[in-house]
């Protein structure tokens, strides 16, 4: 069947809705969600039953730098609702970022800070045209206070139109060219079951593109291969 993707906005109810009721629709085989590949061996450790809202803490040192970030999660995370609801269905549950240490993220101490100042001129016309004052009302707008009806048809229309307009940098290229080589090999693995991606919605047009006409292996990458010394 291929890949389902969901491009979210971290930390919306309605995106977290969604992702839900679509685990629930689609019974996929794997559930990919965008979050640190390296903590994928200690998943269990994440999914013990913690009271919300909940972090995982990364500190690196080396040499020639040190940085520490924060991977949070809430009740209301897209990202949480995937791993948890993905669980339940029966799906094999993965991260599929960069581990937090990699230089990608070296300037990021949350992982799922909104990213609304590197496409601040389309989300201005955004908000001119629907007469709002800011990306939070145009979001509410458009998403939170919205009919859920063809809501995930207007997510897609919107990060579309974000995308479209945004040149990555080089540290978004590097994540998505990792998190395709998940979703190939995902894909690969689920035969003729679906499999779902969930990610900030910025990366999303560029994962269907980068996955539309490839193909990989049964396995998932391993992290492992790529960890700090």
């Amino acid at each position: 069947m291929g890949a389902v993707f969901i491009g979210v906005r971290h930390h919306s109810p309605a995106c977290a809705r969604l992702v839900r009721e679509t685990i629930e629709a689609l019974r996929p085989a794997h559930v990919l969600v965008e979050g640190p590949a390296d903590v994928n061996d200690r998943l269990d450790e994440l999914l013990l039953g913690h009271e919300l809202p909940i972090a995982i803490f990364t500190y690196h040192r080396d040499g020639g730098r040190a940085h520490a970030s924060w991977t949070p999660f809430c009740d209301h995370s897209p990202e949480w609702v995937a791993l948890t609801a993905g669980r339940e269905a029966g799906a094999r549950v993965s991260f599929i970022d960069l581990p937090a240490w990699h230089p990608a993220f070296s300037d990021r101490g949350n992982r799922y800070a909104d990213a609304e100042l590197r496409y601040a001129e389309v989300v201005d016309r955004l908000c001119r045209e629907f007469a709002v004052d800011n990306v939070d009302a145009l979001w509410d707008h458009l998403v939170e206070v919205a009919d859920p009806t063809g809501l995930a048809e207007r997510l897609t229309a919107y990060f579309d139109l974000v995308r479209g307009d945004t040149a990555a940098g080089e540290a978004d290229t590097a994540r998505e060219a990792h998190m395709a080589e998940w979703v190939r090999a995902a894909v690969a693995d689920a035969g003729d079951r679906p499999v779902l991606v969930v990610t900030g919605g910025f990366h999303t047009p560029a994962l269907r593109a980068l996955t539309a006409a490839t193909s990989s292996g049964p396995a998932a990458p391993d992290p492992t291969t790529s960890s700090p010394t």
